[in-house]
């Protein structure tokens, strides 16, 4: 089921998000899912699936939420936001600046990817700015730092009537009344 440009479900979409956290050397833990999901839902720690054992996480950790999507019949739009957070110190939070920091490059470093990505998987992708970035902190069970971004990325997709699995459909008759 490919057209044109590529074929990208959301399963190839959330894929490609986990391996661009992946290659980036200090992302150490990757999770998608829901908000309360956060700390408990950690699908990569230090690079290695963690979907049987279900350690905690590594971090500096990047978490995917998914928002939605919306097509126009030529693209579709997902809209996540991307979470890139740190461990705090919370003996005295003295590292709450460097985490904020640190984070922010690294989600800056996510955008660029996915904006200018070299990478054939990615080229075909456009990235809706500007985009809004907010940190938080003290922030779930793990106590964390870091930042979020709302994320809308554009992927040409366009829908295909011929390619859906329907069965025929029995002919239409417009000249009779249907029943009420």
């Amino acid at each position: 089921m490919a057209n044109a440009v590529g074929y990208y479900n959301f399963k190839k979409v959330t894929d490609l998000l986990k391996n661009l956290a992946n290659y980036h050397m200090q992302i150490q833990g990757y999770g998608i899912g829901d908000i309360n999901q956060l700390i408990y839902l950690t699908e990569e720690r230090l690079k290695i699936e963690n979907t049987e054992q279900n350690y905690a996480p590594y971090y500096p950790l990047m978490y995917t939420i998914p928002q939605g999507a919306k097509t126009d019949g030529r693209q579709t739009t997902y809209d996540f936001d991307i979470l890139i957070m740190d461990i705090m110190n919370t003996k005295n939070w003295d590292n709450e600046v460097d985490a904020w920091s640190d984070t922010l490059d690294i989600l800056k470093d996510v955008i660029a990817q996915l904006r200018y990505s070299l990478d054939s998987c990615y080229c075909s992708w456009d990235v809706d700015f500007p985009i809004q970035m907010t940190p938080f902190s003290e922030s779930f069970d793990d106590y964390v730092a870091g930042w979020s971004a709302r994320i809308s990325l554009r992927i040409p997709d366009a829908i295909d009537r011929c390619i859906a699995p329907y069965e025929d459909f029995p002919p239409c008759d417009n000249n009779q009344d249907t029943p009420n």
